[in-house]
């Protein structure tokens, strides 16, 4: 990710609850998913869990929201 496209993924990641979808890979969350920070890695998953997940813009990532570990 260029630094250059970080305002840009900070707009669209703002309103992706209002569409049912969330950053799946979450910057800070590489040791909670098991992936690196993904700004363009986005999934569908419905407004109402969208909405919780946002958390302000601090997502909380799938993993911590059901309690499971990255390692499947």
């Amino acid at each position: 990710v260029h630094e250059e496209d970080e305002p840009i993924f900070k707009k669209i990641h703002s309103h992706l609850k209002d569409y049912g979808f969330i950053l799946r890979y979450p910057e800070g969350k590489e040791n909670i998913t098991g992936y690196p920070y993904e700004p363009w890695h986005i999934r569908y998953v419905g407004v109402e869990l969208a909405t919780k997940l946002y958390n302000g813009g601090n997502w909380i990532s799938l993993e911590e929201h059901f309690g499971i570990t990255s390692k499947y």
